[in-house]
């Protein structure tokens, strides 16, 4: 069932949380006054673990009040919202089709995070338009696809993935088909630690550089 709050509108977690063959839909973070929302679905401060688990159109939303229009309170997390501190392991899932307008529409991670076996399809909104990892957090990706995911607010980046300074992202026989970008159609790291192996790109697009992948800062392995 849909619902609406500014952070985690469907579930706010600071626990432990298991879910399991569930379905999330229609969800939206919209924070008060000067504050973005996080977490359409879920927002993740404790210990998470998600298995075969559904996220379909869920957003995380600006402040209304923010009326210059400089995404300052921009919402990240459109289906889930991982903060410091909070770990979420996410196996055989599906998010598509969810929205974030400052980024990280399927997931917006500044803790840790596993992503196994899973797909992330048509998710749009700010910069790392399928994952946004943020605040030195850790990233695995195993088994996943990221496919037709685009950054469709200003000139984001990362239409797959965005990984930003100090990040340790780890990506393993995973595939970037079809998203696009600004900048790094499929992945964009900014000084991350980034070692990909096993992997596949193609189709993507970036209107300025790196289709595939782009790099500025520390180097992938």
């Amino acid at each position: 069932q849909a619902g609406t709050g500014g952070r985690g509108s469907a579930i706010f977690n600071a626990g432990q949380l298991r879910v399991r063959d569930s379905t999330f839909t229609a969800n939206t973070a919209e924070g008060p006054w000067g504050s973005p929302g996080r977490g359409g679905a879920i927002f993740n401060a404790g210990q998470l673990l998600v298995e075969a688990t559904q996220f379909e159109g869920n957003q995380a939303t600006s402040d209304p009040n923010d009326f210059g229009g400089t995404l300052l309170y921009a919402g990240t997390g459109g289906a889930i919202f991982v903060d410091l501190g909070g770990h979420a392991i996410l196996v055989e899932s599906l998010l598509e089709r969810n929205f974030g307008d400052g980024g990280g529409a399927g997931l917006a991670n500044h803790g840790g995070l596993t992503l196994r076996d899973s797909v992330l399809r048509d998710n749009t909104g700010g910069t790392g338009a399928g994952v946004l990892a943020h605040e030195e957090s850790e990233v695995t990706i195993i088994g996943t696809t990221f496919i037709n995911n685009q950054n469709t607010v200003g000139t984001g980046s990362g239409g797959g993935i965005y990984a930003s300074t100090n990040v340790s992202l780890t990506v393993i026989d995973s595939t970037f088909d079809g998203n696009r970008a600004y900048y790094g159609g499929g992945l964009l790291s900014y000084r991350a630690r980034v070692t990909v192996t096993r992997s596949t790109f193609s189709g993507n697009v970036a209107i300025s550089e790196g289709g595939g992948l782009s790099t500025n800062g520390a180097v992938p392995s």
